[in-house]
């Protein structure tokens, strides 16, 4: 049996690598799977979050920040290695989308390969690198429920 410190340094490990392309039956199974379950709310529940949409030009931002910051380290300085994403709510201020409230989000945290959280690498913006507000899609947006499911 591993216990908790020995199972956090392990997930340490090949930090870069973390995660996993999958295919679109994959994808698909698992919202399925996710929505079968008794608690998960309907999809069509406009205050049910499921899915959330991050513009591209924002990730790349952080992407490129993300890369500044790691240029500029010397060999033993440990390296920003990858994103974690933590489950919250945040108050949407965007003058391009109807629903400003506060909702369930996404924030995106740079993480070093020591597994560290680091936020601090504002090279360019002069501001903390948490991404977040996203827009709550496919449910609120318009955009067809689960049309990957129903291909």
């Amino acid at each position: 049996m591993t216990n908790d410190n020995a199972l956090c340094q392990q997930m340490k490990v090949n930090l870069c690598n973390a995660g996993e392309f999958i295919t679109v039956k994959n994808a698909a199974d698992s919202l399925t799977r996710y929505f079968k379950l008794p608690t998960t709310p309907p999809h069509d529940d406009p205050k049910h979050v499921y899915g959330h949409t991050f513009g591209l030009n924002k990730i790349r931002r952080m992407l490129f920040d993300i890369d500044l910051y790691n240029a500029g380290l010397t060999v033993s300085e440990p390296r920003i290695a990858g994103i974690r994403v933590y489950y919250g709510f945040s108050e949407r201020h965007d003058p391009d989308f109807p629903l400003n409230e506060a909702c369930a989000d996404l924030l995106f945290m740079p993480v070093l390969d020591n597994g560290v959280d680091i936020y601090n690498i504002h090279l360019l913006t002069g501001t903390e690198q948490i991404l977040s507000a996203s827009r709550p899609c496919p449910n609120q947006c318009g955009t067809p429920p689960l049309q990957f499911i129903q291909e």
